[in-house]
């Protein structure tokens, strides 16, 4: 049996987005915001976002 990631190029989709996930609410009032790039890492401690 192949693996599900090996029979749907799509299905991992997020864990290999480059685009952001981000709310209002994670931001806060600072409005310079530096971003880095984490595979698989933490979820965010404010909205539980991976």
């Amino acid at each position: 049996m192949a693996h599900r990631l090996l029979r749907d190029a799509e299905a991992d989709g997020w864990e290999r987005s480059d685009f952001p996930i981000i709310c209002e609410s994670c931001l806060g009032d600072n409005p310079y915001v530096r971003m880095t790039k984490a595979q698989y890492d933490k979820e965010c401690k404010i909205c539980q976002r991976p």
